[in-house]
């Protein structure tokens, strides 16, 4: 089953508890998949991590280690260009022609 069916499949199965805002997996070092919930909204969400039947994890550890790594993929997808890489490649070239920075050639 394709990521994309487990993310739809995890936010069907976590509506029963509340409004789904985000769904996002990841597979911590003792195997399997994870889940970290967003429900609800502003102050009044929750961010509960599932397992693949949509059960809560209740160890500690567990849920902390899926939660590090969910925030540190969204960060690294921040820093990367947030996935844009034409037009990461164009604000460099532009970078470059521009303002000829130290390093430039090597970004």
């Amino acid at each position: 089953m394709a990521l994309s069916d487990d993310l739809e499949r995890i936010a069907q199965l976590a509506a029963a508890a509340g409004e789904v805002t985000a769904v996002l997996a990841a597979e911590p070092s003792r195997g399997g998949r994870y889940y970290l919930l967003a429900l609800g909204e502003d102050d009044e969400r929750t961010w509960p991590v599932v397992d693949d039947t949509g059960a809560p994890v209740p160890p500690r550890e567990l849920v902390r280690e899926v939660s590090s790594l969910v925030v540190l993929c969204e960060v690294a997808g921040d820093v990367a260009g947030g996935g844009d890489l034409e037009e990461l490649r164009r604000q460099l070239a532009q970078l470059r022609m521009t303002e000829q920075p130290e390093g430039i050639e090597e970004a």
